[in-house]
Parts: C-alpha cells; structure tokens; sequence
C-alpha cells in the first residue's frame, strides 16, 4: 500500500510536468515567438533606443506605440526619455532611420507624476480613445501610450490592450520586463510564471514566456554586472524587451 501510495504521488507529478510541457507549446499567445535581438550587451540609454527604434521600424513605424513598464523601472523609463527627447527635433531628415517621433505622449495610472503628458485612463475606456486615436492617426498625428504593468500593453485576455485590439485601432506595444539570470533569482519574476489553474490575473503567459527565455541563455556567459537585452516578437502586435544583470559570481 505504501508503495502504491509513492507511485501516486509520482504519477501526479509527472502527470502536472506532462500538462505543464503541453500548456507550453499549446498556449496561442507563445506560438509566433521569434527572438529578434538575441542576448547582448544593452549599451546606455540612448543606444538602446536607437535599436530598438530600428526593431519597430522593421514593423512599420507604427502611429500608435503602447509602451508597457512597472513605474519603478528606471533604466525603461530612461529609454522612454531617449525617444520623448527627439519629439520636435529638427536635426535629424524626415528619413532618418534611427529614431521614432511622436506628437503626443499620453500616460496611464502610474505615470500621471513620473513624465510629462496627458493623463488618461485605459481600462475601460475602449470606444472613446479608439475613435480619438483614429482622428490623430488621420491627421498624421503619432501617439505614445505608457502604461503599468507590462501586461496592461500586451493583447493577452483580459488586459486594456486586449480591448483596443478588437477595435480595427492599428498599434504595436512594447513591453519592458526584468529577466534573471540564474535558476535563485526566478523567484522575483515579475509577472511570475503561472499555469492556467492558478493564473488569477491573466499575466502566467507573460512571466512563463520571460522564464523559458531566461533558462535557455544561463548556459551563456558575459562580462560579470554587465547589463543585457533581449528582444523577442510575442505576437503580431507585441514586443517583449527583457533585461538582465550579469552576476559577478
């Protein structure tokens, strides 16, 4: 009996991996995923935003950029501030390729003391910034949208971006997250990796994309408190930028 008790516990566990692989590969927001940016050295500020202007430009240039970040994250915020600072400038050609304007920045719950910009709501507000963003995108006009958590800008279920995608609203969004680089440092993950049965806030696909892509570069090696990058097409409309210290040990 004891036996046939171990052998249970077994089976149940093996049984939960077993599910855990097929969510993994069955998951349709995990099934596009292309690594576009390897992991690499990040550079400062400015030259992180210059690559990742270009990466966005491979999409289109797109009118409307929602940008996906915790408040807290300085060195995303850093970045934000690289492209806001080119807003207006006049030393660069129509052409260039190497940066992104925008007329307007607008920021969601989070940032309303952080940036400059017009305050606005996301959740719930689906059909009144969908018709304003299509009279700007009319006129010419380019709009970036800030937004917290990361998970508020992808089009995952249940998020606002979800909402703006069944709108014929054409965006991308870029999501900036923090990825670790050892096995003892996944227990931070924001979003934490969570299966279906215990996901409660939609963000599990999200936390266990950034897990598989963290695990598959431990192998790798950098200079010690580097800081790098890596940037990965999530889905049609998502961008998933995530960071990561080198240890020093």
């Amino acid at each position: 009996m004891k036996k046939l008790g171990i052998l249970s516990i077994w089976g149940v566990v093996l049984g939960a991996g077993v599910a855990a692989v097929w969510w993994f590969t069955q998951d349709p927001f995990l099934t596009d995923v292309r690594v576009v940016r390897g992991l690499g050295a990040m550079g400062s500020a400015p030259e992180a935003q210059v690559e990742v202007a270009r990466l966005l430009q491979s999409a289109g240039s797109p009118a409307v950029l929602l940008w996906g970040q915790f408040p807290d994250d300085r060195e995303a915020l850093d970045v934000l501030n690289e492209f806001w600072k080119d807003r207006g400038a006049e030393s660069a050609a129509p052409t260039d390729k190497d940066a992104l304007r925008w007329d307007e920045i607008w920021l969601d719950e989070g940032f309303h003391d952080l940036l400059p910009g017009r305050p606005v709501h996301l959740r719930g507000a689906d059909v009144a910034l969908v018709k304003e963003l299509e009279s700007l995108r009319a006129e010419g006009r380019t709009v970036l949208i800030v937004t917290a958590p990361p998970f508020a800008a992808s089009v995952l279920k249940g998020s606002p971006a979800a909402g703006l995608a069944r709108s014929p609203l054409v965006f991308q969004s870029l999501l900036w997250l923090e990825g670790p680089r050892r096995h003892e440092d996944e227990e931070g993950l924001r979003p934490p990796c969570r299966l279906p049965h215990a996901d409660l806030q939609g963000t599990g696909p999200l936390g266990c994309r950034l897990l598989q892509s963290a695990r598959g570069a431990y192998r790798r090696h950098f200079k010690p408190g580097q800081r790098l990058m890596q940037v990965e097409r999530l889905s049609d409309r998502d961008w998933l930028v995530w960071r990561a210290t080198e240890p020093s040990f």
